[in-house]
């Protein structure tokens, strides 16, 4: 019997993992369009607030008022998300 409870344990947990993974990865699939779409408007990603485009050469450093920190090219006029090495 104990046997029996520890499997069914396993198997909840599992299902569980499997379909909240499964509906995160669906989530990220709706969402990353919008975002690309934002960015591509030179809209922050978080509050839709308009990124200033800065001077500079190369990528310059962004940062929006909701905290979100953004990279921008200045030859192309392209926006991205800052990765971690780039955040310090």
């Amino acid at each position: 019997n104990g046997k029996q409870k520890s499997t069914f344990l396993i198997y909840i947990t599992n299902f569980y993992f499997l379909t909240t993974n499964f509906y995160f990865r669906m989530f990220k699939n709706v969402i990353a369009p919008i975002q690309a779409w934002l960015m591509s408007q030179g809209k922050c990603v978080g509050c839709g607030k308009v990124l200033p485009k800065k001077s500079g050469t190369g990528l310059v450093r962004v940062d929006c008022i909701c905290g979100r920190i953004y990279m921008y090219d200045v030859s192309s006029q392209v926006y991205r998300r800052a990765t971690i090495s780039e955040m310090k």
